[in-house]
């Protein structure tokens, strides 16, 4: 008996602290690093947050107009600005709807003036559209572009009288940059229209505007 205590006790104390897995002193064991993951650990996915809900917005701009008649085409500014005067162009922009990630479903009213004041008389052109719109507005790079396509309509406008307006269909594009919620875009449209009503096939305009936007 006491010699098989004898040789359990030699046993034991022959027997390596490294083989338990950990070294008495707390350190890892040999072959790991301390502070690195280890080759077969997942690397942790960066995952992109997209926006969801309604968005609305509105823009200010300017630009040139061309009617086309058949062959023949004449500018806005050359129409209006026979009399010696320079006319002023204005466009307005209003739209909302709904976005999920980085695309965006609503509508746009597009609503453009050119007029000449002579004397005490004003007169001009008023084009007026409303049309269904998709965007896709990157929300990493503030870049976007839109497509649109609506009804649209135009009235001559003088002396405090308007004309009945001619009916026809517009279908527009637009580009542009917008920063936070401020932005910059170039939008070209055309509308077409009977020439027994409106005197024209189609006004073109290409118009650069300032936007502002919440989505």
């Amino acid at each position: 008996m006491k010699i098989a205590s004898l040789v359990a006790a030699s046993f034991i104390a022959s027997f390596p602290v490294a083989a338990l897995g950990q070294a008495t002193d707390g350190s890892p064991p040999p072959g790991t690093e301390v502070g690195r993951t280890s080759p077969g650990a997942p690397a942790v996915p960066t995952m992109k947050i997209e926006k969801s809900g309604g968005y609305f917005g509105f823009s200010l701009g300017t630009g040139k107009g061309t009617l086309t008649s058949g062959s023949s085409s004449v500018s806005l500014n050359d129409l209006l600005g026979a009399s010696g005067q320079s006319p002023t162009t204005l466009a307005l922009q209003l739209r909302g709807g709904w976005g999920t990630g980085d695309f965006l479903f609503g509508t746009q009213m597009n609503l453009t003036r050119s007029w000449v004041d002579s004397g005490n008389t004003t007169f001009g052109l008023q084009f007026l559209a409303v049309d269904a719109v998709v965007t896709w507005w990157s929300q990493d790079s503030g870049f976007y572009t839109r497509l649109g396509l609506g009804p649209s309509q135009v009235s001559a406008f003088g002396g405090g009288s308007a004309s009945t307006a001619a009916q026809g269909v517009e279908l527009m594009a637009g580009l542009g940059v917008t920063m936070g919620s401020l932005g910059v875009g170039i939008d070209v449209s055309r509308q077409s229209y009977k020439a027994s009503e409106a005197g024209f096939d189609s006004v073109t305009f290409v118009l650069a505007s300032l936007s502002l936007d919440f989505y």
